[in-house]
């Protein structure tokens, strides 16, 4: 056997031994990347007020009497309605789903995976905050369309910084 074939078959099986010893570590490397990749097309590469009127006219189409009133579900959409091509390019992992804030039907377009989640927030034109203090996402990108990021709940100053960096320049800033 060839020094560099036995050298490539070495390398492999520490590769595999690694990825079985710390699975968490890949699945990390592999899906931060698309999070990322997922966190700049809505901050920097997005049209926000297309968004906001797709996301709409979804909401304009669901009806909020054929939804249970439980606070805490997921909704799917009704079959009938399309996912218009801005909400479909943001690549989703999941579908975007319906629930109800406070007697209103609001959509959330969920980017997420297994080790972070991104999403949006679109609430219907006629919504008014229900009480103070109500939790609408962690940053307002046009009045009724909110973003939702679990960095923020680590560090919600620093992480606006970034975000606001993201959507300026399309990067994260250099540390």
């Amino acid at each position: 056997m060839k020094a560099w074939t036995k050298y490539s078959l070495y390398v492999f099986g520490l590769v595999i031994i690694l990825v079985l010893i710390f699975p968490h570590v890949f699945v990390s490397l592999l899906f931060n990347s698309d999070i990322d990749y997922s966190r700049k097309k809505i901050l920097h590469e997005t049209d926000y007020q297309k968004l906001l009127e797709a996301g709409r006219e979804i909401l304009s189409k669901a009806e909020i009497d054929k939804v249970i009133d439980n606070e805490y579900t997921r909704y799917k959409l009704p079959g009938d309605i399309k996912i218009p091509k801005i909400v479909r390019r943001l690549k989703l992992i999941g579908s975007p789903f319906l629930s109800l804030a406070d007697g209103y039907l609001a959509l959330f377009i969920d980017i997420s995976n297994r080790s972070s989640y991104v999403q949006v927030i679109i609430y219907p034109e006629d919504f008014n905050e229900p009480y103070e203090y109500f939790y609408f996402g962690d940053k307002e990108l046009l009045p009724g369309l909110w973003y939702n990021d679990e960095e923020y709940h680590y560090d919600p100053n620093g992480y606006d910084k970034i975000v606001q960096s993201i959507m300026n320049t399309g990067k994260y800033p250099k540390k």
